[in-house]
């Protein structure tokens, strides 16, 4: 296999994972109660990537009633990477459900906030 075909492999297969975490994160939030429901979601891209990638799922999901965040990592280091999505945590009004993609992942378990 050729580097560029390896290159589309890749590419298939994240987005592939990303369609079925959405999914399995729609699912989730279609059998919450009312009394439960988290409408707040923040995405969190991966490395090498922007914050505009999430478009279309932010799209989707506003469309739904979700208030939707994205976070834009300065991808400086990766303290700085935690700061910034830190801040956008702190803004959110509820619980909120996290959505990351790749390296975002690493991110989202330092930034984790939890609240009482």
């Amino acid at each position: 296999m050729n580097r560029s075909m390896i290159k589309r492999v890749a590419r298939g297969v994240s987005q592939f994972l990303c369609a079925v975490l959405l999914l399995s994160s729609c699912y989730i939030l279609s059998v919450q109660t009312d009394t439960h429901c988290v409408r707040n979601i923040v995405l969190i891209h991966g490395a090498w990537a922007n914050g505009p990638g999430w478009k279309g799922v932010y799209d989707i999901l506003v469309k739904d009633g979700f208030r939707v965040s994205i976070v834009q990592e300065p991808e400086i280091s990766f303290e700085d990477d935690v700061t910034a999505t830190k801040r956008i945590l702190a803004l959110q009004d509820g619980p909120c459900i996290l959505v990351a993609h790749s390296y975002g992942e690493a991110v989202i378990t330092e930034s984790r906030v939890f609240r009482g």
